[in-house]
């Protein structure tokens, strides 16, 4: 699951799935670039929201790694067949995920509700940035990489499927890093971007490309369960051979 294709399929989670919390993100995101200041240059903010960010994805990968682990007990307790187990539900995951990206189905707005409500409380935290430290712009954003949001806990969903810490812990990188081009664009270069990310033909070609990784993802995942359950079988029914007295 940590292969060079998983991790950019939760890259593409990231850049094309977050238009749908944009309004989320894209608030936040303005209260840090305010956060540095009214004298601030256009390269101050960038460099807060940046670290911000560093700081977001830091967050991510803890998670990622507590996800990654969490799904390794499963596969662990579920026994021969938990790592096939696991595929077909990394599977199922990353083509949900797919048609969230392709438009097809939207991810319910209550946790993001709610995350915009968690935010309200951390706002002060954010307007005492003006000349902060770069640790305390660090928590800020690991901070805001564990607000609720749908998307977020889809992606957390399909790093415990990876049944491994450290692959978890890479695909919320990896998803993170997803995110940060629409939390760092500004002014005309954001509106270009979001409209680039939320054109039907790009959320079309992209939810198709996760799609097809899905549905390859399952099938792998189904044919292995198959190939445990035939070799518990034959090992069941497998003659018992006695040694002569």
């Amino acid at each position: 699951m940590s292969d060079g294709v998983g991790l950019l399929g939760a890259l593409g989670i990231g850049l094309f799935g977050g238009v749908h919390c944009v309004a989320m993100c894209g608030g936040i995101a303005g209260a840090v670039a305010l956060g540095a200041g009214p004298n601030a240059t256009a390269g101050d903010r960038l460099r807060l929201l940046t670290t911000v960010g560093v700081g977001r994805i830091l967050g991510y990968a803890l998670a990622g790694v507590l996800a990654g682990g969490l799904g390794l007990g499963v596969a662990e307790a579920l026994g021969a067949r938990g790592g096939a187990v696991l595929r077909v539900a990394a599977g199922l995951l990353l083509l949900g995920m797919a048609c969230v990206v392709g438009g097809l189905w939207h991810v319910p707005l209550v946790l993001e509700r709610v995350g915009l409500a968690v935010w309200r409380r951390l706002a002060p935290l954010a307007g005492s940035l003006r000349g902060a430290s770069g640790a305390r712009a660090l928590l800020l954003g690991v901070l805001w990489g564990w607000l609720p949001c749908g998307l977020v806990y889809g992606a957390l969903g399909w790093a415990a499927a990876t049944g491994r810490p450290l692959d978890g812990a890479l695909v919320m990188v990896a998803f993170g890093l997803g995110t940060l081009p629409a939390t760092l664009a500004t002014g005309a270069a954001a509106a270009r971007l979001g409209q680039v990310l939320r054109a039907p033909t790009s959320r079309r070609v992209a939810g198709a490309l996760l799609a097809v990784f899905a549905l390859w993802t399952l099938g792998a995942g189904v044919t292995m369960v198959r190939r445990a359950g035939s070799q518990g079988a034959s090992c069941h029914d497998a003659p018992a051979t006695h040694t002569a007295p």
